[in-house]
């Protein structure tokens, strides 16, 4: 199962923190891997735009288990 920018988006905007969790442990390795080089392009511009709207709208929380689970680090057997 692979995700995408968007949906990462909208859910880390409900908050949906377990539909994140769900999507992440669905993604292989690899899709992890790749999705971590879309969330580094997408993420710091997000941040920005939400910084200046006011609601209750605050996706970091999901955008940040999102970085946790696709971190190259973090693909390794040994990984706790």
């Amino acid at each position: 199962m692979s995700s995408t920018w968007t949906d990462l988006d909208d859910l880390a905007g409900r908050p949906a923190y377990g539909q994140i969790t769900t999507r992440l442990l669905a993604m292989s390795g690899a899709d992890r891997l790749a999705f971590a080089v879309e969330l580094d392009a997408e993420i710091p511009g997000a941040l920005a735009r939400y910084r200046w709207e006011a609601g209750s709208r605050y996706p970091a929380p999901g955008y940040t288990l999102a970085v946790i689970a696709c971190a190259p680090g973090c693909q390794t057997s040994g990984a706790r």
